[in-house]
């Protein structure tokens, strides 16, 4: 599938049965999500990239004051947030509401979203 190679702020993303690799600098990641062993790099205007790493294993090497895990399916950027409901929230570039998992667990989304609330 795909091979990721780290630099501080950009991944090289090598695409399935491909020798070219593309780069996706941090600050375009708009969310991750995990799908099964797999995690899928969404990007603005519906792009996305799969790679064979587990989402936990991505979300090791993104700073951590961008990106946060608020399900355990899904990380976002937080400079993507447009807004936040009890259980939900929405990223520009997203049509569909991500959901928001037990705040307990997910402790660093919730202390982002008390610091940032008025």
């Amino acid at each position: 599938m795909i091979e990721v190679a780290h630099s501080p702020q950009l991944f090289l993303v090598r695409q399935c049965n491909s020798l070219q690799r593309i780069r996706i600098d941090f600050d375009q990641i708009v969310r991750l999500e995990a799908d099964g062993m797999d995690c899928i790099i969404w990007l603005p205007d519906g792009i996305r990239y799969t790679t064979i790493k587990p989402m936990a294993a991505v979300l090791g090497r993104l700073p951590a004051e961008h990106f946060k895990r608020c399900h355990r399916s899904h990380v976002i950027n937080v400079n993507y947030v447009l807004s936040v409901q009890h259980n939900s929230l929405q990223l520009a570039h997203t049509r569909i509401p991500i959901p928001i998992g037990d705040r307990k667990i997910h402790s660093a989304f919730d202390l982002w979203d008390r610091t940032n609330s008025l």
